[in-house]
Protein backbone atom coordinates (compact mmCIF):
# COMPACT_ATOMS: atom_id res chain seq x y z
CA UNK A 1 0.00 0.00 0.00
CA UNK A 2 3.04 2.26 0.56
CA UNK A 3 3.30 3.30 -3.13
CA UNK A 4 -0.15 4.32 -3.29
CA UNK A 5 0.70 7.00 -1.05
CA UNK A 6 -2.63 9.62 -0.61
CA UNK A 7 -4.82 6.70 -1.82
CA UNK A 8 -3.95 3.43 0.11
CA UNK A 9 -7.00 3.88 2.08
CA UNK A 10 -9.45 3.89 -0.57
CA UNK A 11 -6.84 1.17 -2.34
CA UNK A 12 -7.51 -0.90 0.61
CA UNK A 13 -11.19 -0.78 1.32
CA UNK A 14 -11.71 -1.64 -2.84
CA UNK A 15 -9.61 -4.36 -2.38
CA UNK A 16 -11.25 -5.81 0.69
CA UNK A 17 -14.96 -4.96 -1.19
CA UNK A 18 -14.12 -6.94 -4.15
CA UNK A 19 -12.45 -10.23 -1.49
CA UNK A 20 -16.01 -9.57 0.28
CA UNK A 21 -18.04 -9.87 -2.73
CA UNK A 22 -16.36 -12.58 -4.63
CA UNK A 23 -16.42 -14.82 -1.52
CA UNK A 24 -20.55 -14.16 -0.69
CA UNK A 25 -20.61 -14.88 -4.90
CA UNK A 26 -18.83 -17.98 -4.12
CA UNK A 27 -20.93 -18.91 -0.81
CA UNK A 28 -24.41 -17.82 -2.63
CA UNK A 29 -23.12 -20.25 -5.24
CA UNK A 30 -22.54 -23.24 -2.90
CA UNK A 31 -25.44 -22.49 -0.94
CA UNK A 32 -27.90 -22.83 -4.26
CA UNK A 33 -26.72 -26.32 -5.15
CA UNK A 34 -27.37 -27.37 -1.35
CA UNK A 35 -29.44 -30.03 -1.11
CA UNK A 36 -28.88 -31.10 2.44
CA UNK A 37 -26.07 -33.29 1.75
CA UNK A 38 -22.67 -32.19 2.12
CA UNK A 39 -21.45 -32.96 -1.41
CA UNK A 40 -22.53 -29.48 -3.05
CA UNK A 41 -20.18 -28.09 -0.45
CA UNK A 42 -17.38 -30.97 -1.00
CA UNK A 43 -17.34 -29.86 -4.67
CA UNK A 44 -17.27 -26.48 -3.93
CA UNK A 45 -13.80 -26.47 -2.04
CA UNK A 46 -12.48 -28.79 -4.26
CA UNK A 47 -13.11 -26.37 -6.75
CA UNK A 48 -11.84 -23.48 -5.14
CA UNK A 49 -9.21 -25.28 -3.84
CA UNK A 50 -8.26 -25.95 -7.48
CA UNK A 51 -8.72 -22.65 -9.02
CA UNK A 52 -6.54 -21.09 -6.37
CA UNK A 53 -3.71 -23.88 -6.64
CA UNK A 54 -3.71 -23.06 -10.63
CA UNK A 55 -3.97 -19.63 -9.81
CA UNK A 56 -1.15 -19.71 -7.83
CA UNK A 57 1.09 -22.09 -10.22
CA UNK A 58 0.06 -19.18 -12.99
CA UNK A 59 1.44 -16.09 -10.55
CA UNK A 60 4.87 -17.90 -9.84
CA UNK A 61 7.93 -16.09 -11.33
CA UNK A 62 10.11 -18.19 -13.49
CA UNK A 63 13.41 -19.51 -11.83
CA UNK A 64 16.20 -18.09 -14.12
CA UNK A 65 19.15 -20.52 -14.81
CA UNK A 66 22.19 -19.29 -14.18
CA UNK A 67 24.50 -20.07 -17.37
CA UNK A 68 27.44 -22.56 -16.40
CA UNK A 69 30.56 -21.01 -16.45
CA UNK A 70 33.32 -21.57 -18.76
Amino acid sequence: MQPLGKVAGTASSTIGFFQTAGGAAVGAGIGYFYDGTILPVTLGFTLCGVIAFTLMLLSKPKEVQAEPAN
